[in-house]
């Protein structure tokens, strides 16, 4: 975080705190009878946003933004009577665009949530729109140079425009050798120069040339 602080987040044993100065961790878990704390010990992620605040992501119990001064929680969770909240409480990865958007993947689908208005837009495949997403597990987003969003999912990689707000496909083509290798692409990252790396699940690593 802004003060050096490292944040860790682990499978089952809530967030951990760790002072590189004092070399002293602080713990942060769940507590069944207080209601202002980690609502689940499995964290898949945190994230720091803009504005300093941290946001977990647990397996199944939604999206916690936590400010790190007042030490206070806010949490989104599915719920069937609100609309503008998530689909869905197990999340796999966060993004935090150019803008301060943040966008969140999810086992259903590409969540995107403004902080000013505080609500959610869903992007979810539809089959019978070639230009939706495809894939609604989804496992990485990058967001490259230009400001185009990539996100990664069990079908392939989705290229978004954030113009038109169109979704375009790239997957593994069994009769071209320079197509992806396979379609479950798990994490991307785009380098100085541009290119695009794909780290895909038992395919290897892929280098990925826009141009061609």
């Amino acid at each position: 975080d802004d003060r050096g602080f490292l944040w860790i987040s682990t499978s089952g044993g809530g967030v951990n705190q760790f002072d590189p100065i004092t070399k002293t961790f602080t713990h942060y878990q769940h507590e069944p009878n207080n209601v202002n704390r980690l609502s689940n010990n499995f964290v898949r992620f945190v994230h720091k946003d803009k504005k300093g605040k941290l946001w977990f992501g647990t397996k199944g119990n939604g999206i916690e933004q936590f400010d790190i001064v007042s030490e206070k929680f806010v949490y989104y969770q599915y719920k069937d009577s609100n609309p503008n909240n998530l689909t869905t409480n197990d999340n796999r990865c966060i993004y935090e665009d150019l803008k301060g958007i943040i966008w969140i993947g999810t086992d259903r689908g590409l969540k995107r949530f403004d902080p000013v208005t505080e609500s959610f837009t869903h992007y979810q495949e539809a089959f019978n729109n070639p230009n939706s997403l495809l894939g609604d597990v989804i496992f990485d987003i990058n967001q490259d140079q230009m400001g185009a969003l990539w996100i990664t999912t069990v079908k392939g990689v989705n290229k978004y425009d954030p113009g038109n707000h169109q979704f375009t496909h790239i997957q593994h083509n069994p009769s071209n050798s320079n197509s992806l290798t396979t379609n479950q692409v798990s994490s991307i990252y785009e380098d100085e120069n541009g290119v695009l790396w794909l780290g895909t699940q038992g395919g290897g690593l892929n280098k990925f040339d826009r141009a061609n």
